[in-house]
């Protein structure tokens, strides 16, 4: 009891003294992981399964599903629509020609040369289930269906039954393969016999296994490998001996142990499990991987029977399931991945990694958002969990661990949501230093060089710690910062503190933070300091700034448009030229001390979904936190790997597919579609080539974590198109239509992101003309009409000459017309439509030739009728031109044959009268008009003139009408009715 107290003493007088007290984690043991496999995967369209894989010459993948025939383009399954409804259970290689397609309709055979679908003569009752050859024979394949076994003639596609003796009675095979020229025979429920070709008597295989049922086999050189229905999986050599057995008993092999497909890779043999997903075992037979259906996680196998396997010339595994095929990239399996914990594999109970710290010991440290802290041992594979656990005596205080700084003294310093907790990694002991803040959510944190401690806390602002954890001072938004939630707490060698949050950058000046400007280099993203000491700056038009001490400045360092949207700068922890690096869009960019960009590592193979919140480097591996869990490679740049060319996939006339019915003999190459050659007829004028690339494509990824995006598909055919034309990613097709007859040449061509490109295989088209293009019939053509010319000849001349008379008989009576009309439009544009008189246009015309010569002979006359505008008001328009018309014709027959009379405006007439006696016969005609009504429609009606007259003295018209015209207002005034004479 005493040294109980003695102990407790101690420890308050421990922290009383203010030293640090520890507690002890509650932790789960170090939990062993296996490498977890990540998948692209493509379903069917109408949710049915694949049952078989296969990749033809020109790395296209088949798929044969339980509904029809697939082929795997642009990363989806693309159903073949003209090949039969059927369930195709069986896809073989014929020979560098096509393809044999086993399915419940018999034999069926692509031609690669013809794009052709081709029932065959084998059409056993039930269909076939399977096709095998014997390695290195073309000339032989045996077929095995409902009703047994069969044996095919690849000439001619027909097919007899074979008579097999020394099977168990009313036995059913249900799987066959050629072993060391031996036939092996699964029969079910009654193990494995085998027999030599042409294979009429059987005996016993694997005696030991007589009772079991086989569903698949598998050869590997010198051993057969048998997976079961009920019992795992063998491997067995060439007598039947069991050499090893894999099965659901044995620890670490199997969770199921129905194996419906097994394929030996190049350092991987990989089983297909019924109702267990994929596992995958290491050359020694070791399990390395399971891969198990999980509805919920899209990187996850898509199936859960895994029917069939193949492994593409890229290294690419695919499985098909009940579901469609998941395809295993490697590409994307270069990381390992520690994501979140499932039911058969340990992990993150919450995958999202928000905080990494890499010690040199080798051990990694992982801070989550809701999981708690991780311990990750990537030597022994292990991951160890430190959680709030309230059963234990002393549990980890939080869920979540924003960031992880280390001291000087070795602990890790630790920003959680519960507060600022300190670390000893070796012994895993904690102390939480913070209890007085006015927020325990303490979200970033930053050890200045007098070892006091700044964070920054969740709506709370920024708090400076002395070592133990004692509040010393506490800054919020009203003390210059904006904002209380702030991103990022750094100090500089001089002691300067900076604080970035959503509103800018901020330095503590005093007591107060103020804002630092950056106007000119844009908005300040990123903040951090490198192991030396030295502040860095990040902006949103990628500007990289260093903060000098001496100037009390940022110094720009460098300016790229594409780092404006970098989500991380974080700092080098080993000695090297890279003292800081950049987490940024596709790649890791390393800086140096003087701002120079010294490294670049593209982050390849990351899957589309893949959200990147943190990443670190320590030594030569690269480790980076995700929203989905943890990825780690070694530091090293991916080898560059051949780029797949594109296939020319299929054509099209008139938009339905072509399919030829005789190969093509002009082709230069067997393997391509159609042997890289066609002909076309005339009328044949829209054709659409249709392209793809083989297997599936890494997909784009948008974000920080973006991997390569898919190529741009150029085509172009020669000599129709001068340039390359693109096409779009989702419709890869090229169409043509009305091509001129001639040779043409189909190029096509994949541009890859990183520059690189890769070409198919040209393919050669001929357009033929009609028949009356062809040379014999331009020759014919050339003859009749030679003929006709000279015919054509001799009656044109004749007809010329008499075509002449005519058209100089026509010239003379069309010149005739002319000169009539253009009298006739010279009198319309010079009289007057109303009342036939000379118009302003007509009198001019008249006058001004004898202008001159008129001096002094002649008078100039305006006359305008009296109250004209109540005609119109009274009678309206019709009687006003009744007026002007009765009132031309008086005035007509009052003038002599070498006057002139013109209506000069609405009611104004224009006289230029000869004579001595101009003046008396202008008075004469006033009175004329006054003495005698006017015949109307209204009536007789009495209509009066007032008019001015001057002789011509030697002024031009304008000027002479100007005093006509103030002589007729004078007249007007003194009541109408009269005339005003000059002088």
């Amino acid at each position: 009891m005493r040294i109980f107290q003695v102990i407790l003493l101690l420890v308050c007088n421990l922290s009383i003294a203010g030293l640090p007290v520890f507690s002890a984690i509650a932790t789960a043991e170090a939990a062993e992981l296996l490498p977890r496999q990540r998948f692209i995967n493509l379903n069917t369209s109408d949710k049915s399964g694949i049952n078989s894989l296969l990749q033809d010459e020109n790395g296209m993948i088949w798929a044969g599903g339980s509904s029809g025939l697939y082929r795997i383009e642009h990363n989806q399954l693309v159903k073949i629509r003209d090949f039969p409804a059927q369930a195709v259970n069986q896809l073989l290689q014929f020979s560098g020609r096509g393809a044999w397609l086993a399915g419940n309709l018999g034999l069926w055979r692509w031609d690669r040369q013809t794009d052709n679908f081709s029932q065959q003569a084998c059409q056993p009752p039930g269909g076939l289930w399977q096709l095998v050859q014997p390695q290195q024979s073309t000339d032989m394949m045996l077929a095995l269906g409902p009703d047994g076994v069969w044996r095919v003639d690849p000439a001619n596609g027909s097919c007899e039954r074979l008579q097999i003796s020394g099977l168990p009675a009313n036995s059913r095979i249900e799987r066959l393969s050629f072993f060391h020229n031996q036939l092996i025979i699964a029969v079910r429920e009654q193990g494995l016999f085998r027999c030599e070709l042409p294979c009429q008597q059987t005996h016993r295989f694997a005696p030991d296994l007589a009772t079991v049922r086989f569903r698949t086999l598998e050869v590997q050189q010198d051993s057969l490998y048998a997976g079961s229905h009920k019992h795992g999986f063998y491997q067995l050599d060439s007598a039947g001996n069991i050499l090893r057995h894999w099965h659901k008993g044995i620890a670490n092999t199997l969770p199921v142990n129905g194996v419906m497909s097994l394929l030996q890779a190049e350092q991987s043999l990989w089983a297909g499990l019924w109702a267990g997903g994929l596992v995958e075992f290491d050359h020694k037979g070791q399990r390395r991987s399971h891969s198990s259906f999980r509805p919920t996680d899209p990187s996850a196998i898509g199936g859960n029977n895994i029917k069939t396997l193949l492994t593409a010339r890229d290294g690419t595994l695919y499985a098909g399931h009940e579901y469609g095929v998941s395809a295993l990239l490697p590409a994307i399996n270069q990381y390992q991945w520690l994501g979140q914990a499932q039911a058969d594999q340990p992990g993150l109970s919450q995958s999202k990694v928000q905080a990494v710290y890499a010690t040199g010991h080798g051990d990694v440290w992982l801070g989550t958002s809701g999981g708690g802290l991780y311990r990750f041992d990537p030597v022994s594979n292990t991951l160890q969990r430190f959680a709030p656990d309230e059963s234990a005596a002393q549990h980890f205080p939080s869920q979540a661990v924003w960031a992880i700084r280390p001291d000087a003294d070795g602990t890790l310093l630790l920003a959680t949501s519960s507060g600022l907790v300190r670390l000893q990694p070796d012994t895993q002991q904690w102390q939480l230093l913070t209890s007085d803040l006015p927020s325990q959510d303490v979200f970033r944190l930053s050890v200045a060089p007098d070892r006091r401690i700044w964070i920054s806390m969740w709506s709370g602002g920024i708090a400076r710690l002395n070592a133990q954890g004692k509040v010393e001072a506490l800054w919020r938004s009203s003390d210059g910062l904006e904002l209380d939630t702030n991103l990022a707490v750094e100090i500089s060698h001089a002691g300067q503190v900076f604080v970035l949050n959503a509103a800018g950058l901020f330095k503590l000046d005093g007591e107060r933070f103020r804002a630092v400007d950056l106007s000119s280099h844009g908005k300040a993203r990123q903040l951090c300091k490198d192991t030396t000491g030295l502040l860095w700056l990040l902006t949103d038009e990628g500007v990289l700034l260093r903060w000098d001490d001496n100037t009390g400045k940022f110094q720009q360092q460098l300016k790229r448009a594409d780092l404006g949207d970098a989500t991380e700068l974080f700092a080098a922890t080993t000695s090297g030229p890279v003292n800081i690096w950049l987490l940024a869009k596709q790649q890791l960019i390393g800086f140096a001390a003087d701002g120079q960009l010294v490294q670049q590592i593209k982050l390849t193979g990351l899957l589309p979904n893949t959200l990147l919140n943190t990443a670190r480097i320590q030594g030569e591996q690269l480790f980076l936190g995700a929203e989905d869990g943890l990825y780690f490679t070694p530091l090293q740049q991916a080898k560059v790997k051949p780029v797949p060319q594109p296939q020319l996939t299929g054509m099209r006339l008139f938009n339905q597919p072509l399919r030829l019915s005789q190969p093509v003999t002009s082709g230069k190459d067997n393997s391509q579609l159609f042997g890289a050659a066609l002909t076309l007829q005339y009328h044949q004028d829209l054709v659409t080539f249709e392209f793809a690339l083989p297997g599936i494509v890494l997909p784009s990824v948008a974000g920080p974590a973006a991997t390569d995006p898919a190529p741009l598909f150029r085509y172009r055919l020669l000599p129709f198109d001068r340039n390359w034309l693109s096409a779009a990613a989702d419709e890869p097709r090229a169409t043509y239509t009305r091509l001129p007859p001639g040779q043409y040449q189909f190029e096509l061509e994949a541009q890859w992101p990183d520059g690189r490109t890769s070409a198919a295989s040209p393919f050669q088209l001929t357009v033929l003309p009609p028949w009356w293009l062809t040379w014999w019939a331009k020759t014919a053509l050339a003859g009749l009409l030679l003929l006709l010319f000279s015919a054509v000849m001799l009656l044109r001349t004749r007809s010329l000459k008499q075509r002449n008379l005519w058209l100089t008989q026509q010239v003379r009576e069309r010149t005739e017309a002319l000169q009539q009309a253009n009298q006739r439009l010279q009198q319309a544009a010079y009289r007057d439509a109303l009342t036939g008189l000379l118009n302003r246009r007509g009198l001019r015309a008249q006058t001004e030739p004898h202008w001159g010569e008129w001096q002094q002979q002649r008078v100039l006359m305006i006359a305008d009728i009296d109250h004209f505008k109540q005609f119109n008001d009274v009678h309206g328009h019709q009687v006003g031109d009744e007026v002007l018309t009765a009132l031309s014709e008086r005035l007509q027959s009052l003038c002599q044959p070498d006057d002139l009379l013109a209506r000069w405006g609405g009611e104004e007439f224009l006289f230029i009268l000869q004579g001595a006696d101009a003046i008396q016969r202008a008075d004469a005609l006033i009175r004329a008009v006054a003495a005698g009504p006017m015949p109307l429609s209204i009536g007789p009606t009495p209509v009066t003139l007032t008019g001015g007259a001057v002789w011509l003295s030697g002024e031009s018209l304008d000027v002479t009408l100007q005093q006509a015209d103030a002589l007729l207002y004078a007249g007007k005034k003194a009541g109408r009715n009269r005339l005003v004479k000059q002088g």
